[in-house]
Formats: C-alpha cells, structure tokens, sequence
C-alpha cells in the first residue's frame, strides 16, 4: 500500500468513525433516553391546553387572557403560550415559545416572543 492510499484510508476510515459516533449520539440522545426518561416518570403529567382570564374591576377595565399548549415529555415541558391584554386606552396580543422542566413538584417555564421584531421575555415558577 502506497503512502497516498494509506492517507486517503485513514481519512475516509476517521471521517466514518466520526459519522457513526455522531448519529449514535443522536440516537441515544433522541431516541433511548426520552424513552427511558418516560419509562421511569412518575410525576404530574401537564400536557394539555390550558386557560386562564383575569378581570379587574378598575377605572381602566382591563382584561388579560392567557391560553397555553403544553406538550411534556418526563420533565421536560415544551409549547405556546398566548398573552392578549385589553384596557380602555390599549390593546395588544403577544406568543410566546414556552420551554420549561417540571421538578419536585413545581414548574419553571421561560417564555420567548415568537415575533423577532418584539422582545418580551418572560419567567413563570408555578406550583
């Protein structure tokens, strides 16, 4: 075998290596441990849509909606959350990303605009 051979060999053979580890950890990653994550969870399941709506009885009339889609998958929580406000001087409707983790009991979601031209940012630490 020929030095030029042997270098084409081992780069072809390392860029395999390289392939196959990778999507193996993708497979563990992806595959196996959200399965065995789900397998072993033994916590409150938060899937579903969620509703809630507050009035306040003030000189502004405001009103605030907030409707949410969870999808769970053991502790982790993934989903939307829509955010609509109105009051006699303003009104507006803002989506968000929702990522999260459930944990002892508790729920702690971040909130990310979905809109790029929006910041608002927002965190939630529920019971």
């Amino acid at each position: 075998m020929t030095t030029e051979e042997s270098i084409i060999l081992g780069v072809f053979s390392g860029v395999l290596a390289a392939t196959f580890i990778f999507l193996a950890k993708q497979f563990w990653f992806k595959t196996l441990l959200p399965w065995y994550q789900g397998f072993r969870y033994q916590g409150a399941d938060n899937s579903g849509s969620w509703f809630a709506e507050y009035e306040d009885g003030d000189e502004l009339n405001t009103k605030s909606t907030f409707s949410v889609v969870l999808k769970q998958s053991a502790h982790k929580i993934t989903g939307s959350m829509q955010f609509t406000f109105v009051s006699d001087e303003r009104k507006f409707n803002i989506d968000y990303n929702l990522n999260g983790e459930y944990w002892e009991g508790y729920l702690n979601v971040t909130l990310r605009s979905k809109d790029r031209r929006i910041y608002s940012h927002s965190s939630l630490f529920l019971s």
